[in-house]
């Protein structure tokens, strides 16, 4: 009896969001010069195993610093950030059912320069900075 009175307690705390709420990923580092340059919100559905989050940059910009809240009570997923292609993966395992919300806030600069015709022509690569 006591494993059930556990369990409805927990699934009540859950819904109240007291048990996990939003568990926050940082990448990168903010620079003095860095601002807000994108806002990726959105839902991962209750079957979805993985959501890959494409990172809208304007042109002329770099990015410094992605931060990642997903709001999740009843698991936390693995997050990860892929500077090449700016991404975000946000992934739970075979076990964890459940849905989420995510906030992806993306940190950067503008590149010394650059003009938005001059980016769009030519491929821009990390290395290059």
């Amino acid at each position: 009896m006591r494993v059930i009175f556990l369990t409805f307690m927990f699934f009540v705390f859950s819904n109240f969001g007291l048990v996990y709420g939003d568990v926050v990923w940082n990448f990168g580092r903010e620079t003095r010069d860095s601002y807000v340059i994108g806002r990726e919100v959105g839902q991962i559905h209750f079957f979805e195993k993985t959501k890959r989050i494409p990172l809208n940059i304007p042109p002329c910009h770099e990015v410094t610093a992605v931060r990642v809240a997903v709001d999740n009570d009843v698991s936390t997923p693995t997050v990860t950030y892929a500077r090449d292609t700016l991404t975000v993966t946000v992934a739970y395992t075979l076990l964890q059912v459940s849905s989420s919300t995510f906030d992806v806030a993306t940190k950067g600069r503008q590149i010394p320069g650059c003009t938005a015709h001059q980016q769009l022509s030519q491929p821009v690569f990390w290395d290059d900075y």
